[in-house]
């Protein structure tokens, strides 16, 4: 059951939990996460921690809280990923499908460069931007594929096409 919050006080809540964020994701990648899931786990955690603040909530140790929300998170998304067999990305062949496009790309895109750059992304980014493909944008089934929440999913793939076009450029340089 989605539950309605106000905005203004969750607000603020972010703003003073944000601080949080390079901490826990550093200390989430302690524990063996990957950068990109650790940054995922802590915001999700600092997302829950000023909905509860929003509500009226005191978290009395907000640090000590958001650590122990983003272990079970990550816990939860493990035992997810067990039980639904994501599948590694690497797995998949890594040839570039050019045939159906000219030379050049489309718009002066060149799609070897975009599938070079595709591959340096992050398991993680390159999942959440396929399964966004697939899933023909459908949030909720992005979401399970990533095993967040949906209000998480824009999110996620806002930063993966950030991380990606900074990949394109960085191409696009050495060229």
């Amino acid at each position: 059951m989605e539950t309605s919050h106000d905005p203004q006080p969750c607000r603020a809540a972010w703003r003073e939990l944000a601080v949080h964020l390079p901490w826990l994701a550093e200390r989430l990648e302690r524990v063996g996460h990957d950068a990109s899931e650790a940054e995922d786990l802590a915001q999700e955690a600092v997302l829950r921690g000023a909905q509860k603040r929003g509500d009226g909530v005191v978290l009395g140790s907000p640090r000590g809280w958001l650590l122990v929300v983003a272990r079970n998170l990550g816990r939860d998304l493990r035992r997810r990923r067990e039980r639904i067999g994501v599948e590694s990305l690497d797995a998949l062949a890594h040839e570039p499908c050019v045939a159906e496009v000219p030379e050049g790309g489309q718009d002066g895109l060149d799609l070897v460069d975009l599938h070079d750059a595709f591959l340096q992304l992050a398991p993680r980014d390159r999942l959440a931007l396929t399964s966004w493909t697939v899933h023909e944008g459908a949030a909720a089934r992005v979401a399970e594929d990533l095993g967040v929440r949906r209000e998480l999913v824009k999110v996620r793939l806002f930063r993966a096409r950030q991380r990606l076009r900074r990949a394109l450029e960085t191409l696009g340089a050495g060229a």
